[in-house]
């Protein structure tokens, strides 16, 4: 009926709008200049997979930028992406993971990670927006690294929510964490409520998404507990 369509019309219409600038934002990731005085470079991988890797390519910079600023020390951090099956994980002492859809990793990069992980090395995930997909996809993908072994959720006493912001009553929610556990060490800090769809600040006016300064004192921890551990 022409009514419906002209509602439909105006709903489409009103949801690219509302997310013009977003699309602008994402389409020219930002570069940090690093800080002369430093006195260390520290290079975190970004997994690089078979589904949407890079949603928000500024997200990540804009954390690394924060805690740079916010925590002791001169260090530059500089995100770099990396192939599961060809990088030496080893040079990075965090990876992160993130994207919107389903994704598989073959049985070489599982075989790399669990190597890495299992020889102390440590992984942040974050679920873009939400998305069902991608959490099923976690979780079958990191059941194929550490088989019998599934992500739990971490209690407020966990460190994560305290190494250098306090967030203990926050551990719920959508600020809160699961991992994987092993040898009383987290090797693995999973976000499905997407903290790092707010490190860059920009409004995703349709999603419920974590409250922008607290996702990014979140994402400080998490990158401080890998740090420290």
């Amino acid at each position: 009926m022409p009514d419906d369509a002209k509602k439909l019309g105006a709903n489409i219409a009103a949801y690219e709008l509302a997310y013009y600038r977003l699309g602008r934002t994402n389409s020219t990731p930002v570069i940090f200049n690093t800080q002369g005085d430093s006195t260390e470079e520290i290079k975190v991988a970004q997994i690089v997979h078979d589904g949407d890797w890079d949603p928000s390519p500024s997200s990540l910079q804009f954390l690394l930028k924060a805690v740079s600023e916010q925590t002791s020390g001169f260090v530059n951090y500089r995100r770099e992406p990396v192939d599961l099956d060809k990088a030496d994980l080893f040079n990075y002492p965090l990876v992160f993971l993130t994207g919107h859809l389903d994704f598989t990793f073959s049985d070489k990069g599982v075989e790399n990670l669990r190597n890495y992980l299992e020889r102390g090395g440590q992984m942040l995930i974050s679920n873009c927006c939400d998305r069902q997909a991608f959490d099923r996809a976690v979780r079958r993908e990191m059941a194929r690294v550490f088989p019998g072994t599934k992500l739990e959720p971490l209690d407020s006493t966990h460190p994560v929510y305290s190494v250098q912001f306090d967030l203990t009553g926050q551990s719920s929610g959508k600020l809160r964490l699961e991992g994987v556990t092993r040898d009383g060490e987290t090797c693995v800090l999973y976000s499905p409520g997407s903290i790092a769809t707010s490190w860059d600040r920009e409004p995703r006016p349709y999603l419920d998404l974590p409250d922008p300064s607290d996702a990014r004192k979140e994402g400080i921890n998490c990158l401080v507990y890998a740090m420290t551990h």
